[in-house]
């Protein structure tokens, strides 16, 4: 903690990427990596939050890079969804950031990643159960640490996001509202929070 607070005590915005891994689909990192966040903040705190769909920067990719012998029978062409290849976060990190940054979603705007935060399912399950449960209005739903899995994927594979061709909206929708309830936390809940964080470090849910 010390750390982040240090780096967030420089001047001027840092971006933070945040990759949400599915460890249902195995890779080395801990999962495959279907969705991520780009998280702009300052000293005075959180200034904005854009979830994505990892097939968007990759969509804008244009560099023909060869991926690793392993992975050539699944793709011909390396891109930030397969970067979190090495069993070493901080150099599968390193390789998404890179990936990302060579997009033309962020190279056009010479914007770069100052740090990278994974994390999984068994993180935001934990974060529900602390924050209580989160409506969503123009889903109909109601979020809690029990149906989050289910009703994500439900979403994803065949809710009307998906017909419009925006599969991962509702991660979209949802992020702000769980930041914002976790903002509310009262002094118990927070010490809870960090003790959750903590075991979820300790079994590599949770990497930065």
């Amino acid at each position: 903690l010390g750390a982040i607070i240090r780096w967030l005590e420089g001047e001027g915005e840092k971006h933070l990427v945040v990759l949400f891994q599915n460890p249902s689909e195995m890779r080395p990192a801990g999962g495959f990596l279907g969705s991520y966040a780009d998280i702009a903040l300052t000293k005075n705190g959180l200034q904005e939050i854009k979830v994505w769909d990892i097939y968007d920067p990759d969509g804008q990719f244009f560099l023909n890079v060869v991926p690793p012998r392993e992975l050539q029978g699944v793709t011909p062409r390396w891109g930030a969804r397969d970067a979190n290849w090495f069993f070493d976060f901080p150099t599968s990190a390193r390789k998404v950031a890179e990936f990302l940054e060579k997009s033309k979603i962020y190279a056009e705007r010479g914007l770069t990643f100052d740090g990278v935060l994974a994390l999984n399912a068994n993180v935001i399950k934990t974060l529900l159960r602390i924050t209580g449960p989160i409506k969503l209005e123009e889903y109909q739903l109601m979020i809690t640490d029990e149906n989050f899995l289910p009703e994500i994927q439900a979403q994803v594979e065949s809710g009307k996001d998906n017909q419009a061709g925006e599969p991962k909206k509702i991660l979209k929708v949802l992020s702000p509202l769980l930041i914002q309830k976790l903002g509310a936390l009262d002094a118990d809940q927070k010490q809870t929070l960090f003790r959750a964080l903590q075991e979820h470090f300790e079994k590599k849910d949770l990497m930065f």
